[in-house]
C-alpha cells in the first residue's frame, strides 16, 4: 500500500528552468517500510499553479520495468514561481505541501559536449 508521506520526489526538473522548455521529475511510490510499491495506472499526477486561473493538471507515464516508478513532464510558458501538488489517486504526497516551481523568462543555452576518452 502507498505510503504518501514515505514516497520520494526527485529529478533535475525540480531545478529552475526556463520558459517553455520541458521539465521532467520522477515520483518513486513507496510503503510504509520504505520499500517500492507498484501504484495504479494514470494515477500520478501534478496539479500546477492549483486553485488558480492558471491551473493545469498533468499525468505521470510509469516507467517500464521499474516498480511504482512516474515520470512527470511540463513546460511552462510562464516565468514566475509556480506552486505544485503532486498526488496519487488524487491523495496528496509529501503532506500536501506545495513544491515550487522557478521558471525564468528569457533563453536556454544548451551546451552539448562530446568528450573523446
Amino acid at each position: 500500500m502507498v505510503q504518501e508521506n514515505k514516497s520520494l520526489i526527485y529529478g533535475l526538473g525540480l531545478n529552475p528552468s526556463v520558459v517553455g522548455h520541458l521539465s521532467t521529475f520522477f515520483i518513486q511510490l513507496k510503503d510504509i517500510d520504505g520499500q517500492n510499491v507498484e501504484g495504479y495506472s494514470q494515477t500520478v499526477s501534478a496539479i500546477v499553479d492549483p486553485e488558480s486561473e492558471d491551473e493545469m493538471k498533468v499525468i505521470g507515464t510509469r516507467v517500464l520495468d521499474k516498480v511504482g516508478l512516474y515520470k512527470i513532464s511540463i513546460t511552462l510558458n510562464k516565468s514566475g514561481e509556480h506552486d505544485m501538488l503532486l498526488l496519487y489517486c488524487n491523495v496528496p504526497l509529501n503532506s500536501s505541501r506545495q513544491i515550487k516551481k522557478v521558471v525564468y523568462a528569457g533563453t536556454f543555452n544548451e551546451h552539448v559536449y562530446d568528450f573523446n576518452f
